[in-house]
């Protein structure tokens, strides 16, 4: 039996998508609508779990595109990541750091 699986790895943190209303356009779809707030910025998500197998669900992980591309200091895309996570009233845990996982499918 063989295991498909995606490596995942960057700079962001762990978050948590909100619970939607059952009147939201992305009541059924969190994904999307986790899409729908990332298009255009400079993040991007991935999973990571083993929750195609397990039915337990996976964590998701925001990470800041092109963290480096003006340098090392980073300092200011981090705040600027956390001020866009609390405009969008997207809980996180933890704080900004190297993330990275395996999502099995």
């Amino acid at each position: 039996m063989g295991v498909d699986y995606t490596g995942n790895y960057g700079i962001g943190i762990k978050i948590f998508i909100p619970e939607l209303e059952e009147d939201h356009e992305y009541y059924d779809d969190e994904l999307g609508y986790l899409e729908s707030l990332l298009e255009g910025t400079p993040y991007s998500y991935f999973e990571v779990g083993e929750g195609s197998y397990t039915g337990e669900p996976n964590d998701y992980y925001i990470e800041i595109e092109n963290p480096f591309e003006d340098g090392y200091n980073i300092q200011d895309k981090v705040n600027t990541l956390m001020i866009f996570l609390d405009e969008k009233q997207i809980e996180s845990e933890g704080r900004v750091d190297v993330i990275g996982g395996l999502n099995v499918w």
